[in-house]
Formats: structure tokens, sequence, C-alpha cells
């Protein structure tokens, strides 16, 4: 077994961050467009805390936390109106 070099782990926290980007931009959409479905917001909700138990980063937790905080707010906002 090789061990990962610097540039492996970076890169792989890229991708990391990148998906949390696609999150958040996926929430900001739908609500711009007036709409995000229960179902999408929910598989954000499991993906973010799925990301959170493999992240040991304080500061990229925080921003998980945020942005699963938003995704729980819109889909309470849904379960209330709908």
């Amino acid at each position: 077994q090789e061990m990962p070099t610097s540039t492996e782990g970076r890169s792989k926290g890229i991708q990391r961050a990148e998906g949390l980007i696609e999150h958040l931009e996926a929430i900001r959409h739908g609500l711009l467009l007036g709409h995000i479905s229960k179902d999408r917001l929910g598989r954000i909700i499991k993906a973010l805390a799925a990301e959170r138990e493999k992240n040991l980063d304080p500061g990229l937790i925080q921003v998980i936390n945020d942005i699963e905080l938003r995704a729980k707010v819109e889909l309470a906002k849904l379960e209330y109106l709908g």
C-alpha cells in the first residue's frame, strides 16, 4: 500500500469543497426559482451529514453545518406550507 501524497490529499479536499459548493448552489438555485423539492433537500442534508463524518477540519465542518442548517430551514418551510 502506498501512502497518499500531499497532492492527493489536497485533491480530495478540493473535491469535497466543490461538492459542498454544489449543494449550496442547488439550494440557492431552487430558492431563486421559487421551488426546491423536499426530496432534493433531504438528499442534500444526508450528503452533508455523511461529509461531516469524513472530515476533521473544524473550518470545513462549520461550512457543512451552515449549509445543512440552511437546507433544514428550507425543508421546514416546505413542510409547513405543504
